[in-house]
């Protein structure tokens, strides 16, 4: 078998990549497999160099979401509103700190957990399932996967039966939801008043509503199959707005709960 690379081997139908890798729907022969464990060595992901932390977390804040809190950062500042620049500014290293420190201990937690756990699959060899660990499947094996299972490598699905993915919605809704509820808790935590009783900075409301506006429409712009978001249905935004109005209520009950606390300390 030709040692070579299948570039956008998904775009091949099932026939051509078998008759590529020297296969077929019966998988492949013990001594192949071996044979090809031995040219291509084990499967394995090559670990890339990783950045630095500080490389890391500087990148965080090139994400879109972040950008757009800044921009609205700046109006304010620029429109003499000191204090929901400072707010916003807070906010955003606060989440920023947040996400870098929870995805290091779960980048580590991930590496040990792969280090100590070797998953096992079913390949076809000989025509017959057999349960090899998954670093040694190779190039041309067929694969059985069932409901649970991980996919030990990139492949192309031969069969199915009961299958169906749709990562679209949950994207799509995903960006809504989050860019929604990350801009409108600013009125919350912009005050130590209710939010109802503090009138905030006229370009902050704008900022903030142009921004959610601008994260509902999306989907349906020329621009949404472009982040391959697809049209929620109505029911949907009922869904976000409840989702919404509990994640402020729950961060106003906090808050509150949080000065309180730091007025009943002594001085000191």
């Amino acid at each position: 078998m030709p040692r070579e690379k299948l570039d956008r081997f998904w775009l091949e139908s099932p026939d051509t990549l078998e008759a590529r890798l020297d296969s077929g729907p019966a998988g492949l022969s013990g001594d192949e497999a071996k044979r090809r464990l031995a040219l291509h060595g084990p499967n394995l992901l090559v670990t890339s160099r990783q950045r630095s932390a500080l490389a890391d977390f500087l990148r965080r804040f090139l994400n879109p979401l972040v950008l757009l809190l800044l921009v609205a950062g700046a109006i304010a500042a620029a429109t003499g509103d000191v204090k929901s620049f400072a707010v916003i500014a807070g906010a955003v290293a606060l989440s920023v700190t947040l996400d870098f420190i929870q995805e290091h201990r779960a980048g580590h937690a991930v590496e040990r957990l792969r280090r100590s756990v070797a998953v096992r699959v079913q390949t076809l060899r000989d025509g017959q399932p057999r349960d090899v660990v998954a670093t040694e499947v190779v190039p041309g094996d067929v694969v059985l996967l069932a409901a649970g299972d991980l996919g030990p490598a990139d492949g192309c699905i031969l069969e199915t039966r009961d299958f169906c993915v749709n990562q679209a919605l949950f994207r799509t809704g995903w960006f809504i939801e989050s860019m929604a509820t990350q801009v409108l808790v600013i009125f919350v935590i912009r005050t130590r008043q209710s939010p109802w009783k503090s009138r905030p900075h006229p370009w902050l409301t704008f900022a903030a509503l142009a921004v959610v506006g601008v994260a509902a429409l999306l989907p349906f712009t020329p621009l949404g199959p472009t982040f391959e978001f697809v049209r929620p249905p109505a029911a949907f935004y009922l869904v976000l707005a409840a989702m919404a109005v509990a994640y402020l209520v729950m961060v106003e009950v906090v808050k509150r709960w949080f000065y309180r606390r730091l007025a009943s300390e002594p001085a000191r």
